[in-house]
């Protein structure tokens, strides 16, 4: 019997797993932003986007197409109060 593969848990960069939760991108519906302040459950980034270029691509027209990577932080520490 095959097991799920565990998510692994993201480690602040000052060395701890709790208290993590993960960023939130976008313009949330206004009842889900309330809650997710309240709850803590998510930290709400808005509408930001940092690409990177990590290689290129030849697309079937024979055009260059560029591969870009997000930058953006994935996680919030709550007891450092940082984004990593």
């Amino acid at each position: 019997m095959k097991r799920k593969k565990e998510k692994e848990k993201p480690v602040c960069p000052h060395g701890h797993t709790d208290e993590i939760i993960p960023c939130f991108y976008g313009l949330p519906e206004k009842e889900t932003h309330k809650k997710m302040e309240e709850e803590g459950t998510a930290y709400w980034m808005g509408c930001i986007q940092t690409l990177r270029i990590v290689g290129k691509k030849i697309m079937p027209n024979g055009k260059e197409a560029l591969i870009t990577e997000s930058d953006d932080p994935k996680w919030y520490c709550k007891i450092h109060k940082i984004t990593f």
